[in-house]
């Protein structure tokens, strides 16, 4: 029951608006922290009793969080890209990075984009935006 109540309400509010978030070694070890002290507690198990965390997990049945974030960012720029191209969001998820004549990021602008850490990933995984999977609309 409690894993349960892991799965479809603490790990979506702990990963809201990951797919959007910039990724950073910070984050996922905030992300990755924040899920063991849960599962732990789940489990019954504290830091004291040494055990490690992939015990924990595959008693858990959890996949890793950061696994888990990485799929629905994959899965959320499957879904940018099969919006048209009118679309703000399709427009600014697409857009360049505007710099200032001294070469600096213009204010607002983040130093790691959404954009540039889903390249990365597509690389890692030899995903491509030409075979992303097409759902068909039934009518």
């Amino acid at each position: 029951m409690k894993r349960r109540i892991y799965k479809t309400v603490i790990r979506p509010k702990m990963t809201y608006g990951a797919e959007t978030r910039s990724d950073t070694e910070r984050t996922r070890r905030l992300l990755e922290t924040a899920e063991m002290k849960t599962l732990r507690k789940i489990d019954g198990k504290t830091l004291w009793d040494r055990v490690r965390s992939t015990d924990i997990r595959r008693r858990c049945k959890v996949d890793n969080i950061n696994n888990w974030v990485r799929n629905r960012r994959i899965e959320w720029n499957d879904h940018i890209s099969r919006m048209t191209t009118n679309r703000v969001v399709r427009k600014t998820i697409g857009g360049k990075t505007t710099k200032t004549m001294e070469g600096q990021l213009t204010r607002g602008t983040l130093k790691k984009q959404t954009v540039m850490s889903i390249q990365k990933e597509e690389e890692e995984k030899k995903f491509s935006r030409s075979n992303t999977f097409c759902r068909s609309i039934k009518q």
